[in-house]
Protein backbone atom coordinates (compact mmCIF):
# COMPACT_ATOMS: atom_id res chain seq x y z
CA UNK A 1 0.00 0.00 0.00
CA UNK A 2 1.22 3.48 -1.07
CA UNK A 3 0.76 5.94 1.64
CA UNK A 4 -0.54 9.62 0.11
CA UNK A 5 -1.66 8.39 -3.31
CA UNK A 6 -4.99 8.33 -3.85
CA UNK A 7 -6.37 6.49 -6.49
CA UNK A 8 -9.51 6.35 -9.36
CA UNK A 9 -12.51 3.64 -9.57
CA UNK A 10 -10.24 2.16 -11.71
CA UNK A 11 -7.83 1.74 -9.10
CA UNK A 12 -5.32 4.29 -11.00
CA UNK A 13 -3.22 7.14 -9.60
CA UNK A 14 -4.97 10.43 -9.73
CA UNK A 15 -1.71 12.45 -7.50
CA UNK A 16 -0.98 14.19 -10.89
CA UNK A 17 -4.02 15.01 -12.10
CA UNK A 18 -5.33 16.70 -8.37
CA UNK A 19 -2.02 18.24 -8.49
CA UNK A 20 -2.65 20.28 -11.45
CA UNK A 21 -6.75 20.70 -10.93
CA UNK A 22 -5.37 22.91 -7.32
CA UNK A 23 -2.51 24.51 -9.22
CA UNK A 24 -5.16 26.11 -11.58
CA UNK A 25 -7.77 26.53 -9.22
CA UNK A 26 -5.36 28.60 -6.87
CA UNK A 27 -3.74 31.05 -9.71
CA UNK A 28 -4.34 34.33 -9.89
CA UNK A 29 -7.46 34.79 -12.92
CA UNK A 30 -6.02 35.38 -16.70
CA UNK A 31 -5.70 38.90 -17.53
CA UNK A 32 -6.49 39.96 -13.68
CA UNK A 33 -3.78 41.99 -12.01
CA UNK A 34 -2.97 40.77 -8.41
CA UNK A 35 -0.91 41.50 -5.63
CA UNK A 36 0.41 39.66 -3.18
CA UNK A 37 -1.52 39.37 0.05
CA UNK A 38 0.24 36.54 2.90
CA UNK A 39 -1.84 35.13 6.16
CA UNK A 40 1.18 36.78 8.08
CA UNK A 41 -0.05 40.26 7.21
CA UNK A 42 -3.26 39.85 7.16
CA UNK A 43 -2.84 38.67 10.69
CA UNK A 44 -0.76 40.98 12.36
CA UNK A 45 -1.47 43.50 14.99
CA UNK A 46 -1.15 46.25 12.25
CA UNK A 47 -3.35 44.58 9.82
CA UNK A 48 -6.26 44.42 12.75
CA UNK A 49 -5.92 47.72 14.26
CA UNK A 50 -6.00 49.68 10.99
CA UNK A 51 -9.25 51.45 11.57
CA UNK A 52 -11.66 51.33 8.20
CA UNK A 53 -10.45 54.60 6.30
CA UNK A 54 -6.95 53.58 7.03
CA UNK A 55 -7.97 50.42 5.10
CA UNK A 56 -9.78 52.04 2.41
CA UNK A 57 -6.68 53.48 2.01
CA UNK A 58 -3.92 50.73 1.64
CA UNK A 59 -7.01 48.98 -0.99
CA UNK A 60 -6.86 51.97 -2.87
CA UNK A 61 -2.69 52.13 -2.98
CA UNK A 62 -3.03 48.37 -3.85
CA UNK A 63 -5.21 49.09 -6.56
CA UNK A 64 -2.88 52.16 -7.88
CA UNK A 65 -0.30 49.37 -8.05
CA UNK A 66 -2.06 46.87 -9.66
CA UNK A 67 -2.77 49.49 -12.24
CA UNK A 68 1.26 49.85 -13.04
CA UNK A 69 1.32 46.15 -13.30
CA UNK A 70 3.05 45.83 -10.08
CA UNK A 71 5.96 47.94 -11.43
CA UNK A 72 5.97 51.10 -9.92
CA UNK A 73 5.84 50.39 -5.69
CA UNK A 74 7.38 53.66 -4.35
CA UNK A 75 5.67 56.04 -7.32
CA UNK A 76 2.50 55.34 -6.48
CA UNK A 77 -0.15 58.32 -7.12
CA UNK A 78 -3.17 58.46 -5.20
CA UNK A 79 -5.01 61.65 -4.84
CA UNK A 80 -7.75 62.89 -2.78
CA UNK A 81 -10.06 63.26 -5.40
CA UNK A 82 -9.23 59.27 -6.20
CA UNK A 83 -9.55 58.53 -2.43
CA UNK A 84 -13.19 60.35 -2.21
CA UNK A 85 -14.56 58.29 -5.45
CA UNK A 86 -13.28 55.46 -3.48
CA UNK A 87 -15.28 55.57 -0.44
CA UNK A 88 -13.10 57.91 1.92
CA UNK A 89 -14.48 61.06 3.71
CA UNK A 90 -11.90 64.01 2.41
CA UNK A 91 -11.73 65.08 5.74
CA UNK A 92 -10.68 61.55 7.02
CA UNK A 93 -7.78 61.14 3.99
CA UNK A 94 -4.93 62.55 6.08
CA UNK A 95 -5.85 60.56 8.84
CA UNK A 96 -5.77 57.85 7.07
CA UNK A 97 -2.46 58.53 5.79
CA UNK A 98 -0.84 58.94 8.42
CA UNK A 99 -2.52 56.15 10.87
CA UNK A 100 -0.78 53.87 7.23
CA UNK A 101 2.04 54.97 7.67
CA UNK A 102 2.51 54.61 11.71
CA UNK A 103 1.50 51.01 10.88
CA UNK A 104 3.82 50.08 8.56
CA UNK A 105 1.40 49.02 5.93
CA UNK A 106 2.10 51.89 3.37
CA UNK A 107 5.14 54.40 3.13
CA UNK A 108 5.19 58.14 1.55
CA UNK A 109 8.11 57.50 -0.56
CA UNK A 110 7.20 61.28 -1.33
CA UNK A 111 5.82 63.98 0.33
CA UNK A 112 3.62 66.11 -2.10
CA UNK A 113 1.29 69.44 -1.69
CA UNK A 114 -2.10 70.29 -2.18
CA UNK A 115 -2.71 71.88 -5.79
CA UNK A 116 -2.60 75.15 -7.13
CA UNK A 117 -3.80 76.34 -10.94
CA UNK A 118 -1.19 74.35 -12.88
CA UNK A 119 1.05 73.18 -9.95
CA UNK A 120 0.75 70.25 -8.96
CA UNK A 121 2.96 67.57 -6.67
CA UNK A 122 1.09 64.48 -5.33
CA UNK A 123 2.78 62.26 -2.62
CA UNK A 124 3.89 58.98 -3.86
CA UNK A 125 3.22 55.89 -2.09
CA UNK A 126 4.65 51.84 -1.60
CA UNK A 127 2.93 49.12 0.07
CA UNK A 128 4.90 48.31 2.96
CA UNK A 129 5.36 44.72 2.52
CA UNK A 130 6.39 44.95 -1.29
CA UNK A 131 9.68 45.68 -2.48
CA UNK A 132 10.09 48.94 -3.89
CA UNK A 133 10.83 49.58 -7.84
CA UNK A 134 13.76 50.49 -8.11
CA UNK A 135 14.82 47.14 -6.00
CA UNK A 136 15.30 48.33 -2.50
CA UNK A 137 13.96 45.99 0.01
CA UNK A 138 11.33 45.90 1.86
CA UNK A 139 11.48 46.68 5.37
CA UNK A 140 7.91 45.26 6.74
CA UNK A 141 7.81 47.73 10.08
CA UNK A 142 4.52 46.69 9.95
CA UNK A 143 5.53 43.75 11.84
CA UNK A 144 6.98 45.25 14.81
CA UNK A 145 3.83 45.74 16.47
CA UNK A 146 3.29 42.63 19.33
CA UNK A 147 -0.69 43.22 20.13
CA UNK A 148 -3.17 45.39 18.17
CA UNK A 149 -3.58 47.34 21.56
CA UNK A 150 0.03 48.46 21.17
CA UNK A 151 -0.71 49.41 17.24
CA UNK A 152 -4.31 50.90 18.21
CA UNK A 153 -1.77 53.22 20.88
CA UNK A 154 1.19 54.11 18.04
CA UNK A 155 -2.17 55.52 15.87
CA UNK A 156 -3.58 57.26 18.77
CA UNK A 157 -0.32 59.16 19.65
CA UNK A 158 0.36 60.05 16.36
CA UNK A 159 -2.77 61.46 15.62
CA UNK A 160 -2.78 63.58 18.53
CA UNK A 161 0.73 65.03 17.73
CA UNK A 162 -0.47 66.20 14.20
CA UNK A 163 -3.25 67.56 16.08
CA UNK A 164 -1.31 69.63 18.33
CA UNK A 165 1.14 70.42 15.16
CA UNK A 166 -2.01 71.88 12.86
CA UNK A 167 -3.12 73.63 16.35
CA UNK A 168 0.39 75.33 17.00
CA UNK A 169 0.13 76.52 13.39
CA UNK A 170 -3.27 77.74 13.41
CA UNK A 171 -2.39 80.27 16.68
CA UNK A 172 0.55 81.51 14.94
CA UNK A 173 -1.51 82.13 11.44
CA UNK A 174 -3.90 83.91 13.80
CA UNK A 175 -1.54 85.64 15.70
CA UNK A 176 0.14 87.01 12.26
CA UNK A 177 -2.81 88.25 11.13
CA UNK A 178 -3.64 89.99 14.33
CA UNK A 179 -0.10 91.78 14.37
CA UNK A 180 -0.39 92.70 10.14
CA UNK A 181 -3.90 94.16 11.23
CA UNK A 182 -2.78 96.08 14.07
Amino acid sequence: MTWGVRANATGRSVRGQTDKRRERRNRPPKGEPFIWLTREILESAAWRAAPLATRRFVDAVAIALMDTGGAKNGRLVVTYDQLERYGLRRCSIADAIDAAEVLGLVHVTERGGRAFADVRKPSLYALGWLDLCDGTPVANQWKRFASVDEAREAITARLSEVRKFKAAAKARKIQESQARAA
